[in-house]
């Protein structure tokens, strides 16, 4: 591997207007395709009617350098578990928030704990089912060879 490098290394200093070049018309030639066949490039997301929406466009009127902001809404709470009206709460503001235009899903913190659990639990049973084959697959040559040598 070292003496790869060292060739490589070699070649690019001895011919390095070739390999500048090189580079050069790659980047070209990427930014042509990029530009061609990739679309429109944005890194802006507006979801519409939501009020911090509404500031975020207030403020691309007023003060562009602050309005591309984004945002991540976090449930916590300081004294232990949530209960099942903290649940109900919270499911019923992600439902509500899914119904606004320009939205279309808000994941539920607690459906996807369940989604990861049954996971969890699927992947136990399954490597049950793999221990509990091979145990029988082993009984299988056991009593193959059992059989032979009767």
């Amino acid at each position: 591997m070292a003496t790869l490098l060292y060739k490589l290394g070699l070649f690019s200093a001895r011919r390095a207007w070739l390999v500048i070049v090189s580079w050069i018309v790659l980047l070209v030639i990427t930014i042509g395709l990029a530009l061609s066949l990739g679309g429109k490039l944005t890194t802006s997301i507006s979801i519409d009617g939501v009020p911090s929406q509404q500031v975020i466009d207030e403020l691309q009127k007023s003060f562009p350098e602050a309005s591309r902001a984004s945002g991540q809404v976090v449930f916590h709470k300081t004294d232990g578990e949530f209960t099942k009206s903290d649940v109900e709460a919270i499911t019923s503001a992600l439902s509500d928030t899914e119904n606004l235009p320009g939205i279309s899903e808000a994941f539920n913190p607690f459906d996807v704990q369940k989604e990861i659990d049954q996971g969890n639990a699927d992947l136990v049973e399954g490597k049950q089912k793999l221990i509990d084959a091979q145990a029988k697959i082993d009984q299988a040559e056991i009593d193959i060879v059992a059989g032979e040598l009767e």
